[in-house]
This record gives C-alpha cells, sequence and structure tokens, in this order.
C-alpha cells in the first residue's frame, strides 16, 4: 500500500482488511475475552441482547469515559496499559455496531446501508 508506514512491525494486512492494525485488533480480542471472564453469562458474546448495561447510552458512555481516561494518562484498569484504553474505546463501538445491526435487522429492514 502505497503510504504505509513499514515501520510499524504488524504490517498494514489483515486478511482482507488493508487498513486494520493486527495489533491492535489483538488488543480489542483481549477486552472482548476480559469481558467473557468478567460478566459471565451476561457479556456481549454468550448473551448478545439489549440490557440495562448493554443500552445506546451505556456503552456510548462507556466508550467515552475510557477515551478520556486514554485522554488523561489513565492506564486500564485491568490490562494497565493506554493502548488497552484506546482497544476498549474500539470494542465498546463495535458492540453498539453489532447491537444496533441485530435491531435494525429485528425491525425486517433488509437494506443494511439505510442504518
Amino acid at each position: 500500500m502505497a503510504g504505509a508506514d513499514e515501520s510499524r512491525g504488524s504490517g498494514i494486512f489483515v486478511g482482507t482488511f488493508r487498513t486494520l492494525d493486527q495489533d491492535f485488533l489483538q488488543l480489542m480480542n483481549e477486552i472482548g475475552l476480559y469481558g467473557i471472564e468478567k460478566y459471565g453469562d451476561e457479556s456481549f458474546f454468550k448473551n448478545p441482547s439489549r440490557s440495562e448495561r448493554k443500552s445506546t447510552k451505556v456503552i456510548g458512555d462507556h466508550v467515552a469515559n475510557h477515551y478520556m481516561e486514554y485522554q488523561e494518562g489513565i492506564l486500564h484498569d485491568h490490562f494497565g496499559t493506554l493502548r488497552h484504553q484506546l482497544a476498549a474505546v474500539a470494542f465498546n463501538a463495535m458492540m453498539e455496531y453489532y447491537m444496533m445491526m441485530k435491531e435494525h435487522k429485528d425491525d425486517g429492514h433488509s437494506n443494511k446501508e439505510e442504518v
């Protein structure tokens, strides 16, 4: 890819996704696995349905809090890195995307581009 920073180490290609960083995706995966450990049967993966904890507002607040803590230099409360703060931002945004798309499908809309 022209203009890519080849010094990053993790490369620029992840499967067919040319602009995703493999190291960052690994961090997001660690956030997801921690969520399974922390929330058990109410985790996003074991129960991917809305609850008060998984409301759009709560997820959005969670995204904002992790980003604010990142900006303030506060390390992730479990992993102890700033990298994991950013991965938590992205993972929670992905969780909201998944929930939104699931609800959109459940509403009978067939064209995902409408969302």
